[in-house]
């Protein structure tokens, strides 16, 4: 028996034959390598020095930051996400 195949434009056949995919298709940064992605974000961040609106980091912020990073941690790994 001679099974004919069709094909319709923009279609991507599933895996597993005989299944549907109703799954999404990729869009903006998710549709991207990972070296696209590292290009845009930076060319934003140099953007963002050049015009005086990127966050400089005081010494003493990075230190509260990280104090909070390991509160939050820390709560996770107690509650047993971790």
């Amino acid at each position: 028996m001679n099974k004919q195949r069709f094909t319709v434009p923009g279609y991507i056949a599933p895996a597993t034959p005989g299944a549907i995919s109703n799954a999404p298709k990729k869009r903006g940064f998710a549709a991207m390598t990972a070296e696209q992605q590292r290009q845009i974000a930076s060319m934003g961040g140099r953007r963002a020095h050049e015009n005086g609106t990127a966050h400089q980091w005081t010494s003493e912020e990075a230190r509260e930051a990280a104090i909070k990073g390991q509160r939050a941690r820390r709560a996770r790994r107690i509650a047993g996400e971790i």
